[in-house]
């Protein structure tokens, strides 16, 4: 079986598409064409997740640069490309009034919701 990225391809879906292919009904003309969709699907996939990886990359490098990696990693929880993803998002930190306004806007600030029998 191949193996997408690092995850097993659902089985369920794996046999629906199979039964689909090898059923007599239907317009077989079309399943080349589905098939071929598939295919462009999974190469664009494929693709979008190499991206992916360069781009984590060059925001740890960046992180590296600004000589933050260090207290970045102290941090319990958050990951080195987290951090940058957050202060790629704040942007400027000093047009917040405090640092409680940034650990909600990252949101890194959970409360507890309780009311009644629902607690959350």
């Amino acid at each position: 079986m191949t193996l997408r990225g690092k995850a097993k391809p659902c089985l369920r879906i794996v046999r629906k598409v199979f039964a689909a292919v090898t059923d007599a009904a239907g317009v077989v003309e079309h399943r080349q064409a589905a098939l071929e969709w598939i295919s462009w699907t999974l190469t664009d996939w494929e693709r979008a997740r190499a991206d992916q990886s360069v781009v984590g990359a060059r925001m740890v490098a960046v992180l590296r640069q600004l000589g933050l990696t260090d207290l970045v990693c102290s941090i319990v929880g958050l990951s080195p490309v987290g951090a940058v993803a957050i202060l790629a998002e704040t942007g400027d930190l000093r047009r917040f009034t405090s640092a409680c306004a940034v650990v909600k806007l990252a949101g890194l600030a959970p409360r507890e919701r309780t009311s009644g029998s629902f607690a959350g």
